[in-house]
Formats: structure tokens, sequence, C-alpha cells
């Protein structure tokens, strides 16, 4: 007699197998972007390039996550804004990377986890904690969450001008799509 194993049980028996392996990701995985905040509006904050590496499982398994972004890939979609951002703000050419690290214990299946890291941003680094959830639809998994970045946590300048003065939080929000499945 031959039996069938249910689909969900066989996914949960072979998806930590089959990403065991390293993961890459860019920017045709999925978006990084969210808002910067003025007292008078919002604007958009979009990262166009980013590379996002998932280590293999190591032998106490866990995975370190790495996430690099040059510096010059932020954009708030105005010229002028990212003219000032990229010189005056951030000075790209002396800290041209922004980075994430962590090393997680968690499964990549479904449900929602929290990962701590180090963000490298303008040459500080500091403790960042992302909320990820992880989720499946026809086989095929992504995932997504949010985080705040506190610019003067960073040494970044709130600058502008009267009421147009950037307040201190900057939301992101980001959607991947988790290839090879």
């Amino acid at each position: 007699m031959i039996r069938l194993i249910p689909l969900s049980l066989l996914t949960t028996l072979l998806l930590p197998l089959t990403l065991a392996g390293q993961i890459s990701l860019t920017q045709q995985d999925g978006t990084i972007s969210g808002l910067g905040h003025a007292a008078s509006h919002d604007f958009p904050v979009v990262i166009e390039t980013f590379e996002i590496t998932v280590g293999p499982i190591d032998s106490a398994g866990s995975r370190t996550i790495t996430v690099a972004i040059p510096s010059k890939a932020i954009t708030t979609k105005s010229f002028m804004r990212d003219a000032h951002l990229h010189t005056s703000v951030m000075k790209v050419k002396k800290h041209p990377r922004i980075t994430f690290v962590a090393t997680t214990g968690a499964q990549l299946t479904p449900g929602t986890v929290t990962i701590t890291g180090q963000l490298t941003l303008n040459g500080i680094t500091n403790e960042q904690t992302v909320e990820v959830t992880i989720s499946e639809q026809d086989g095929r998994f992504s995932a997504e969450g949010s985080l705040v970045i506190i610019p003067t946590a960073f040494g970044l300048p709130l600058v502008g001008m009267g009421p147009m003065k950037v307040q201190d939080y900057v939301d992101l929000n980001f959607h991947l799509d988790i290839p090879g499945q």
C-alpha cells in the first residue's frame, strides 16, 4: 500500500532542506521603500539597489543575514533633495555603504520572527530590530516587514528650512520574494 504525504507536511519537511543553502536577494526580488517625514509633509524614501544574503545554516543551526545598500542608492524621488541628501547629510563618498548584519536561529518557515542585528549607517553602528513575516502562497515564499530608522542615532543631521525640517524617524517597509521555490 502506498501512502501519500499531505502537501502541507511535505512542505514542512522539505522547506528547511531546500532553504538550507545560501539565498541571495536583490532589487529584482522585491522592494525596500518607505517614508521620511517633515512637519508639513511626508516624502518617499526608496532603496533602488540592495543585496541581501542569507547564509547557509551553520553547525550551531544559525544563519547570518547580511544586507548591503550603496548609500547613493537611496532616493527621495526629488533631484534637489537627493543631491543634498547624498552630499551634505549622508556624505556618501565618505560612507559609501549601509549594512545590516544579524545572526539568527530562526527557520525560514511561515510565521513572524524578530531579528536583531547591527546596522551601520554614516560610519556608526547601532543595534536594530526588524520584524519579519514569512508567508507562503501557492508554494512560493515571501518575506515582508518594517522598521524605523532614527537618523540622529547615526549622527545624521535633521535638515530643512523652517517648518520643512525633517523629523527624526524614517519608516521603511520591505517585501521580498524568496527565489527557488
